[in-house]
């Protein structure tokens, strides 16, 4: 089932699973998750409720994918309803669903719920804080995200992203650049995201060496460029006014 899911033949996983007398808790989530990342993801929390009338009892896994699909969504009166439970199964405590939780709240425009859920939180793990940068990053409010940004304990490639992403979106691609120069510096890997951020940082801020830059290092550790990353590549170098081979 598992296999079936990651493929997104949803119909086929609803089927297997209709024909299992006894679903494991394991096999639930499975289903919850198939329909959270499917495009009829309000069908996860009609599922679980489903479910719960069947004697399910839900684990810390079953909660994550709910709240993904409750925020593509932005539903708020569904993930409050997954909340609700949440709390009544003892599990408001358990990292990952702190962090879908932030994520939902944030996806709904509610800081104040995001902050509630971040102090009463003993722990904050990388993705904690990715989270919570990027929904402040989202709403314009870079100085606050960067600041954050700059008090955590640690980062990975996600959190460089988060940031360069924002100040691309609000029409300063010299600080996403300054920002990708810092990560280089701190012996940062960039990923195909980060590539794109940076080409499109040199198109829209006219730095040609720069672009040339990234294309060379393009050039030398992949050779072939996704249409990703072909994409910004080709617009940098029209909006510097140079015409190139993007092969190199």
């Amino acid at each position: 089932m598992k296999i079936c899911s990651h493929f997104s033949v949803l119909d086929y996983v609803v089927l297997v699973f209709r024909c299992i007398v006894f679903p494991s808790t394991f096999v639930v989530n499975t289903v919850i998750k198939a329909y959270a990342c499917s495009s009829v993801p309000q069908k996860a929390v009609i599922f679980y409720f489903e479910m719960l009338e069947y004697g399910f009892f839900p684990s810390s896994f079953s909660f994550p994918p709910l709240f993904s699909g409750c925020a593509k969504l932005k539903c708020l009166n569904l993930g409050e309803k997954c909340h609700g439970q949440v709390v009544k199964n003892g599990v408001d405590g358990v990292l990952p669903v702190q962090n879908s939780l932030i994520h939902f709240y944030a996806c709904c425009g509610l800081m104040e719920s995001v902050m509630k859920i971040v102090v009463n939180m003993s722990v904050r793990d990388v993705v904690s804080w990715n989270t919570i940068i990027d929904s402040f990053a989202k709403l314009g409010e870079l100085d606050l995200a960067h600041k954050l940004f700059d008090t955590m304990p640690q980062r990975n490639v996600v959190s460089w992203n988060i940031m360069m992403t924002g100040y691309l979106d609000l029409g300063n691609p010299g600080n996403g650049l300054k920002l990708f120069r810092e990560m280089v510096k701190l012996g940062f890997k960039g990923n195909e995201t980060t590539m794109v951020n940076v080409l499109t940082a040199c198109g829209r801020s006219a730095r040609l060496k720069e672009g040339k830059s990234v294309h060379g290092t393009l050039i030398r550790e992949s050779g072939n460029f996704s249409l990703i990353v072909n994409m910004p590549l080709i617009d940098m170098y029209n909006r510097c006014g140079s015409i190139i081979d993007v092969e190199g």
